[in-house]
C-alpha cells in the first residue's frame, strides 16, 4: 500500500474516535499539531524515529517514556504507540496534513495555490481567483501565492484535483498545438 492510502486509513481511524465521541477533532489536530512540531524541534528523538537502526521494541520503549512526559490524552498516546509498532511512526507529518485537510473539506474549505510570475499578488486578482474557483468547485478555497519565475505571464491555480492555467506560456503552447495540428496551415 502507498503511503498516502496508509495515511488516508489512519486519518479515517482518527476521524472515527472523533465521531465515537472518543475524543474531538480539535484535540485530535491539536495533539497532531504539538506532536509534530515536537518531533521536528528534536532532532535525536526524530533520528531514533526515523532511522531502522533500532527495533520497534527499542523505539516503543523510548517513545512511551517521552509521551508520559507530554501533556498528550491516552488515546492519542496508544495511537502513536500503535503507529511505532507498525513502524508507520515516520508517516505522522503527512497524517497531520491529511487529518487538516479533510477537516477543511468537511467544512467546506480547501487549499491550494496561484503561481505567477510576480512578487506579490494584487489583491483584486487573488479575490477575482478565489471567487471562479469558488463557483467552479463549490467550496471555500484557501489560497496562498507562490512566484514561479519561468512563468511568462498569467496564473497557473492548483486546488485539490482542479487545475485552472491562464498563463501566457500555455496560452501560446496550445496557439502552437492549434497551427500545427491544423491541416488547413500546411500546404
Amino acid at each position: 500500500m502507498s503511503g498516502s492510502l496508509i495515511t488516508n486509513v489512519y486519518v479515517r481511524t482518527l476521524f472515527e474516535f472523533c465521531n465515537e465521541k472518543l475524543t474531538n477533532i480539535d484535540e485530535i489536530q491539536q495533539n497532531l499539531k504539538f506532536l509534530v512540531n515536537y518531533i521536528e524541534k528534536n532532532a535525536d528523538f526524530k533520528k531514533l524515529l526515523s532511522l531502522d537502526v533500532f527495533s520497534i521494541n527499542e523505539k516503543k520503549i523510548v517513545v512511551n517514556e517521552v509521551l508520559e512526559k507530554l501533556p498528550l490524552p491516552k488515546l492519542f498516546k496508544n495511537f502513536i504507540l500503535y503507529l511505532v509498532e507498525e513502524n508507520r511512526i515516520k508517516l505522522l507529518p503527512e497524517i497531520y496534513k491529511s487529518f487538516v485537510a479533510k477537516e477543511e473539506l468537511n467544512e467546506g474549505k480547501i487549499e491550494g495555490t496561484v503561481e505567477g510570475n510576480l512578487q506579490d499578488i494584487p489583491k483584486e486578482d487573488m479575490d477575482g481567483i478565489k471567487k471562479y474557483v469558488k463557483e467552479k468547485i463549490n467550496l471555500n478555497p484557501i489560497l496562498t501565492y507562490k512566484m514561479n519565475k519561468e512563468l511568462t505571464g498569467g496564473y497557473r491555480v492548483i486546488v485539490g484535483d482542479f487545475l485552472l492555467d491562464a498563463t501566457l506560456d500555455f496560452q501560446l503552447k496550445r496557439l502552437k498545438e492549434s497551427i500545427l495540428n491544423d491541416k488547413n496551415w500546411s500546404h
